[in-house]
């Protein structure tokens, strides 16, 4: 994922917590989770590319506007509390960004929403669960400290690891120099 391409976030106004989701129109559960968001306190800005303009309208909300065009994700994740995503590679930006997730699952994501479900940092409804408890899921997603706390500590691991590959990839690097410097000085290296 490329997360510093897209659009701006533009989220609906207001104070409650801000939810981003990026959501497949096909999704057996497309309009329940919209449903849902709507009985929900938060604020949604939702990105279904493909969703009919007639679906849109039944849906329109002051708290919840939809994104025509892809967004920013670097932006999104650090402007939201919490993600809806179908545990593609949204998954992971919103992991290492710290936020928790609510993954309503297609079916070649089960494994990654269980995984993260064992992680702690986010809820799944699975492609044949029971929509109505998607409100109950949304609310936990904005409102469990414990999720937030646990996808915090992943996103905190993460860049911990990136930092250690980092050095290590620059001490790789260095140590190759100096071994093809040191070629380089040995007697006869320059007839080799």
């Amino acid at each position: 994922n490329n997360v510093e391409h897209g659009a701006s976030p533009q989220w609906p106004p207001g104070d409650t917590p801000a939810v981003f989701a990026y959501l497949k129109p096909g999704y057996p559960h497309f309009e329940a989770t919209l449903d849902a968001m709507a009985r929900t306190p938060a604020r949604f800005l939702v990105f279904a590319p493909g969703m009919p303009e007639r679906l849109k309208a039944r849906h329109a909300r002051d708290a919840l506007r939809f994104s025509d065009v892809p967004l920013r994700m670097r932006d999104v994740v650090a402007q939201c509390q919490a993600v809806i995503c179908h545990a593609g590679g949204v998954t992971d930006v919103a992991l290492e960004a710290g936020k928790p997730l609510l993954l309503p699952t297609q079916m070649d994501q089960t494994m990654t929403s269980q995984r993260v479900e064992a992680l702690g940092a986010g809820v799944t409804m699975a492609r044949d669960g029971n929509p109505a408890n998607l409100g109950k899921l949304l609310k936990r997603l904005i409102t469990d400290a414990a999720l937030a706390a646990r996808a915090a500590e992943y996103a905190a691991a993460a860049a911990s690891e990136r930092t250690v590959d980092g050095v290590t990839t620059i001490v790789d690097a260095c140590m190759a120099l100096l071994d093809g410097q040191a070629t380089a000085l040995r007697p006869g290296a320059a007839n080799a």
